[in-house]
């Protein structure tokens, strides 16, 4: 039993937005141990565990416990998915919108693969469009989970697709593949950024709070999809940090929610540790000043500049409409 092999799956099904698959997985891992062996290992299955939601945590915490104190006849297994909203089959969670979205993405995998600025362009705008005005219309992101969860399923398909593609080239390098890789990641990224751009005639606190929920679910999809793909004996998320300096630029524009859930993505370094002392401070403090509803004010950052070696990340946003001066730093 490869146990290692079967806890990255695990984690990889985690990191695209995967749940109920990968809850029933880790059970039948743990079922199928001995309680020795669960001892030992029980150092490795917690911090797999500690990445599912609360309810799953809870229940495969209890589990691997009873397990490992010989109680399982007395577990109680789950009851349906039905049961357990965040575990609802597929039909009840997702709905035509989000449907459309899935399929455009599939066409866009199958025909124009990596087009960035012409098919993704067109079919990532149109979709963001309906998108944010369902955000704005409701004052809720109720379907901007649906946008990460669709864009992580897609870019874990079209990167995995591309590097298995590039490692086949007559003499091309596991660097070479690795490096057309992120280069990928950097356009797509850019194309929900050039939307919050374009975009910025927005003019009320909730317009753009809801552009900037819109933007953080698309970069976070995007990002979580890449970090799931494998690539020969590492994952994505151990290139990210080798390569902040092609992407370091998006954090400016992230939520601060979404820069604390970048953290848990990503392989635990030096860069991880700046945006947990550094950026999320920043983003917070400019998510306050947004969210004080002063009438000639609303600072939408709409620059960034990421300097690793000067540890440097500069923020442009928009000054008040009474300012001489339209951008300030």
């Amino acid at each position: 039993m490869d146990i290692e092999a079967r806890l990255t799956r695990i984690e990889d099904q985690l990191a695209i937005g995967h749940a109920e698959e990968p809850e029933t997985m880790l059970r039948r891992l743990i079922e199928q141990m001995g309680r020795q062996s669960l001892t030992e290992w029980r150092p490795t299955f917690e911090p797999v565990i500690e990445r599912f939601q609360p309810k799953r945590r809870k229940r495969l915490l209890e589990f691997l416990a009873a397990r490992i104190s010989d109680r399982s006849p007395a577990v109680r297994e789950p009851a349906p998915a039905a049961v357990y909203p965040d575990a609802a089959p597929a039909s009840e969670r997702t709905d035509a919108r989000e449907e459309q979205f899935r399929d455009d993405l599939r066409e866009l995998s199958e025909k124009h693969i990596f087009q960035w600025a012409t098919s993704y362009r067109r079919c990532l705008f149109r979709h963001f469009d309906l998108f944010l005005e369902r955000t704005e219309a409701t004052a809720d992101d109720h379907g901007l989970p649906a946008v990460r969860r669709c864009l992580a399923e897609h870019a874990y398909e079209i990167f995995s697709k591309g590097y298995r593609h590039e490692s086949g080239v007559r003499e091309a390098t596991h660097f070479d593949a690795v490096q057309k890789s992120i280069g990928g990641l950097v356009r797509f990224l850019d194309l929900p950024l050039d939307y919050l751009v374009r975009a910025n005639n927005a003019r009320s606190q909730k317009a753009i709070l809801a552009l900037r929920s819109l933007h953080s679910a698309a970069a976070m999809g995007i990002i979580e999809g890449y970090c799931a793909v494998r690539f020969a004996d590492e994952l994505g998320h151990s290139l990210l940090p080798r390569f902040s300096r092609r992407w370091g630029h998006n954090l400016t524009f992230l939520t601060p929610e979404a820069a604390s859930e970048l953290v848990e993505l990503v392989e635990p370094g030096p860069i991880t540790g700046g945006i947990e002392r550094s950026v999320i401070p920043l983003l917070t403090a400019i998510d306050q000043l947004i969210r004080k509803e002063r009438e000639d004010y609303f600072p939408l950052p709409l620059l960034g500049r990421f300097s690793w070696d000067d540890r440097l990340l500069e923020i442009g946003v928009r000054a008040p409409r009474s300012a001489a001066q339209r951008q300030s730093r």
